[in-house]
């Protein structure tokens, strides 16, 4: 029998490991920011949980998954000449939350940046656009996030990604 498209209610347990297993081995949770001259705060903060891979299958089934939650997915080149189509599936920055308490019990990678992005939910939480006086907490957190996300050998300079003027 075939199930109608998923919520919160109806994922099985088998479907959330399945589901944190994709996130722990090939997606992202982080915080992104970007630049809004005319807000007054200039920048913009948001939650982000999304899962890049070379196999559209595997991009499918995430997406039949989380239908409801699901924004977009999209795919792209590869800057290498020789690499494959790469597929994105990203989860609305308004269901972060609702996806992340389903899968965090079985999250073991990023399980850190599940309780960061919690953390920044909680602090937007009723605050909505007007978030202008938590541009100190939501960078703090925003340098956090890159931190547990940051890749490679080299440190991360942090100095790179403090608030600066807008332009």
């Amino acid at each position: 029998m075939a199930r109608l498209a998923p919520n919160i209610s109806t994922l099985t347990e088998l479907e959330k490991v399945w589901l944190a297993a994709m996130i722990d081995g090939e997606g992202t949770i982080g915080i992104y920011r970007s630049r809004r001259p005319k807000c007054r705060s200039g920048w913009r903060y948001y939650p982000v949980v999304s899962i890049n891979n070379t196999n559209r299958r595997i991009i499918d089934k995430f997406a039949k998954l989380t239908d409801t939650w699901i924004t977009r997915i999209r795919n792209y080149m590869p800057k290498n000449p020789n690499g494959k189509r790469i597929y994105n599936a990203e989860i609305r920055y308004k269901a972060v939350g609702a996806f992340l308490e389903q899968i965090r019990p079985y999250l073991i990678a990023k399980g850190d940046q599940a309780d960061l992005a919690f953390e920044f939910i909680e602090l937007q939480r009723g605050v909505g656009q007007r978030n202008y006086h938590l541009l100190e907490p939501f960078n703090d957190l925003y340098i956090r996030s890159r931190l547990l996300n940051h890749r490679g050998r080299e440190p991360l300079d942090v100095s790179v990604l403090q608030l600066t003027e807008v332009v």
